[in-house]
């Protein structure tokens, strides 16, 4: 069987598998392989847990799905079916900035560059941050536990004893994260983890259109207390601008 490891982009997904391997002793996988990061370099999969498994998509879930053994598979992948998952969500803004930075400085990736205008707009091929958590509704999702980035890096002891219940796993070690070491394996895709900075770096047309977008789910999940007033963005290039009506802009 599969246990989903789900999440928008660069919202701790690769956190909740050091998590797994390092006070569970797991071995975890990715729908994609991760042949342009996590599985690129040996020292990078060591320390994060993962394998490779060298099929495509659609063979490797079959595989996995028909296994008596459990499997936990990373994807960003809308929800494919309704097995278990742990679903992962982190501030908007920062996994937006950070997924941004991810695309740019990802050189194995031959799509073109998005603008952030772009990444906010979810005109990128995992779409859009609100889409992506109302597509796996984790608050409401059967046989899911429902994380939050901020709360597993303040206190992931209190994480690793909810990922043991659901998983009805044996916690080996309550370990402090070992961050450091992977900033020295990849800078660039473990940058600073650091919430503060990523959304200091959301400004100007790209924040305003973030709250038009996704100010309501934000409020919902407790990040705000109600969405700021926003400015007329009208002269915005982002595709989607002209999609969203005039009362929506206020």
């Amino acid at each position: 069987m599969i246990i989903w490891l789900a999440s928008y982009p660069r919202s701790g997904n690769t956190l909740l598998r050091l998590i797994l391997h390092e006070c569970f002793g797991l071995k975890t996988w990715s729908i994609y392989d991760d042949i342009a990061d996590v599985g690129s370099r040996t020292e990078f999969s060591q320390i994060v847990g993962h394998n490779k498994h060298g099929l495509d998509q659609e063979s490797f879930t079959k595989k996995a799905s028909d296994s008596s053994d459990v499997y936990f598979v990373k994807t960003h992948d809308r929800p494919r079916d309704d097995q278990k998952s742990i679903y992962i969500v982190r501030d908007g803004r920062s996994a937006i900035v950070s997924y941004f930075h991810y695309r740019m400085d990802n050189d194995i990736d031959p799509r073109p560059k998005p603008s952030l205008e772009d990444v906010v707009a979810g005109n990128d091929m995992f779409g859009s941050w609100s889409d992506h958590f109302k597509a796996w509704a984790p608050n409401r999702r059967p046989n899911t536990l429902f994380l939050r980035f901020d709360e597993v890096v303040r206190d992931p002891s209190n994480a690793i004893k909810k990922i043991a219940a659901f998983a009805e796993l044996p916690v080996l070690k309550l370990n402090t994260l070992p961050f450091t070491a992977l900033q020295r394996v990849d800078s660039k895709f473990f940058r600073s983890g650091s919430d503060t900075k990523n959304i200091a770096e959301l400004q100007g047309k790209a924040l305003d259109l973030f709250w038009v977008l996704h100010g309501e789910l934000m409020v919902e999940l407790g990040y705000v207390d109600s969405v700021p007033p926003i400015r007329d963005i009208s002269g915005i290039g982002s595709p989607v601008w002209g999609q969203i009506s005039t009362a929506e802009r206020r």
